[in-house]
Order: structure tokens, then sequence, then C-alpha cells
């Protein structure tokens, strides 16, 4: 049966001891042989202290529990990250979190571009990280094994975090199903994101009145909180401007639909 790939929007799964993003965009395709998966992602401090455990993962179903996710690219300067303290990005590994080539550190604010080049058959994957001023992506792991074996699909994209020990969070900035690993290569496939224009929310964090720029045709902006539940539904959006000043403070994700169907979605954090 046919299974869509997935990106993940926010639910909270505090008996997991787990948060992640669950199903909001979808292309018609799941990944069952050879593919590279890129995300773009930024580090969220929510807090103010720096301190993540967090990450973005490949997964059969939505995950719950780290024991869910098959590919694992971690963001831990946690105390309990034992393995490879001091802030440095590394893979899961089987059953350990391991950094094998060139080390890539991390710090609050930074934006990474990350590939995912997976052997479903084989069930190993190889890590390449580009940082936002970087001049090509640098290969950080090589034929690391999935965690959870034997998935009869790679069908869901995950930003995750440890809810005991820290709020700070991953944005997906951007993700895509492509046939290259670098920026400057087009996709050549499918852009899981439905080739949604470039946008961005502003001010972030907000106070207000979210301001959205870069798009036009927006048909529907629906607001999230951290359970997954819809909070807000906007259908008619005026001079690109959304009112969330009745909203409590915390992390919400606001998902923009536009008049030809295309979904894309964003983390904001009200104040």
């Amino acid at each position: 049966m046919k299974k869509n790939l997935l990106f993940v929007v926010l639910a909270t799964m505090c008996l997991m001891g787990i948060y992640a993003q669950v199903p909001d965009t979808t292309i018609g395709v799941d990944i069952t042989g050879d593919a590279i998966v890129y995300a773009k992602v930024q580090l969220n401090d929510v807090d103010g202290l720096g301190v993540y455990n967090s990450g973005i993962s490949l997964s059969q179903d939505s995950v719950k529990a780290w024991g869910d996710a098959s590919c694992f690219v971690r963001f831990s300067n946690a105390a309990s990250n034992t393995q490879n303290p001091g802030g440095i990005i590394d893979v899961r590994n089987g059953g350990e979190y391991s950094v094998m080539n060139e080390q890539i550190s991390f710090a609050t604010g930074q934006t990474f571009h990350i590939w995912m080049e997976v052997a479903f058959t084989a069930q190993t994957y190889n890590v390449y990280v580009q940082t936002e001023t970087g001049s090509s992506p640098v290969k950080i792991f090589t034929d690391a094994a999935f965690r959870k074996t034997d998935p009869t699909s790679l069908a869901y994209l995950s930003s995750v975090r440890h809810t005991g020990e820290s709020v700070n969070t991953i944005s997906v900035l951007d993700y895509a199903l492509t046939d290259t690993i670098g920026i400057r290569q087009a996709p050549s496939s499918v852009d899981i994101a439905g080739n949604m224009p470039a946008f961005s929310f502003y001010p972030n964090p907000v106070q207000d009145v979210i301001n959205i720029s870069g798009i036009e045709n927006i048909s529907e902006v629906s607001v999230l909180d951290c359970a997954g539940r819809r909070i807000m539904v906007i259908s008619r959006v005026e001079n690109n401007g959304i009112n969330v000043s009745k909203l409590e403070a915390g992390v919400y994700v606001v998902s923009v639909k536009l008049a030809n169907g295309k979904v894309a979605s964003r983390q904001v954090i009200k104040k």
C-alpha cells in the first residue's frame, strides 16, 4: 500500500520523554530504495540557556519514542550526552551516537543544511552537513546503521527533542527529496514542501501581529499548539498579517496554505 513521506509539525508526547512534529505536508512517495533527503534546520534557543538534546529523524511511522527513528542526526550538548559532549553534531549508528569523519560544532541560532543519503536495502545512511557560511557539504558519517531496523519504508521526516532536558527546538525551514548533495544543485525530483515560495514570519518572537513576507494568494492560515491542536484558523488574511495577541506565551506552528493547495509551516514563539 502506498504511503506518503510526511513532514512533522508539532505534537507533544511527554510520557515518552520526546517531543516530535506530526504530519502536515505530504507527497505521493515513500522511501523503499536509495534516496537523499535534504533538510535546512535552525537551532532555536527558547529559554536562553543554549542547551539542546534535539535532532531530525527519518522513520517508518510517527516518532513517539527514540527507538522509532531509523536515521537520526543529533544536536546535543546536554549533560546526558557522555558519548560526544561539547556541542558536536553526531549521528545515530545502530545502538549509539557517533562522530566518524569531520567534526562540526553547533551553537544557538545557527542554520545548517543536512543531507541523509539512504541505502534502504542495506539499512545504512551517509550524513552530510553544510554550515550556512560553508562552501560545500562535509561528510560527517559513512554507512551509519539504522537504529530501527527492517522498516517497510521511511515515510516520516521529523524534528524531535528530549522533553526532560531542554525546551530548545530545531526548526525545519526547508526540506526536499533530491538526487544530488549540495545546496547549489536544484532538486531533480520532488520538493516535499510542494515548491512553496520562500517566505518568513516577522517579528519572531511575536507579541501581537505576525507579518507574512514573501508570498501572496494565501487561502488559509492555521495555528497549532504544542499538542498539535488547531487553535486558530484564519480564512481571510488581511495585509498578510495574523493577530495572535490573545494566545498564551509559548511555541506554536503556523501553517500557510496557498490558493493552489501548497502548504508549508514555520515555528513561531509567542511572547
